[in-house]
């Protein structure tokens, strides 16, 4: 596959995933978990492959650079913020700060390449 349809699929995935783990936050019914948390998981699977598949054809080269590595532990974090929010209802503020931040902080390794 082309590089750019790699890429539309990774940052859709990205915003798609992202937007569940807000929703869930916002309204953590037990009646829609199931839904979204496959939801979820399949746009974590789509990003995870995409992004790869990306690197891969953008970028081949031996070994991981530290922005990916990052990258990878902040998408982690995303997909499992999604169910951690149906553990403790109560706390869907923090947990929507925790992504607002993990988002940003992925798009900041990814546009600034730091390490």
């Amino acid at each position: 596959m082309p590089i750019p349809v790699y890429h539309v699929l990774h940052v859709t995935a990205i915003i798609l995933m992202t937007a569940i783990t807000f929703q869930s936050c916002a309204d953590p019914d037990e009646g829609k978990k199931r839904k979204r948390m496959m939801l979820g998981g399949i746009a974590a699977f789509i990003a995870f492959v995409a992004g790869f598949g990306l690197l891969a054809k953008a970028e081949p080269s031996i070994g991981w650079p530290g922005w990916v590595i990052v990258k990878l532990i902040c998408l982690l974090g995303v997909a499992a913020l999604s169910g951690a929010v149906y553990r403790s209802p109560s706390k869907g503020g923090t947990f929507s700060l925790i992504t607002a931040v993990l988002v940003a902080v992925a798009v900041y390794c990814v546009y600034y390449r730091p390490f």
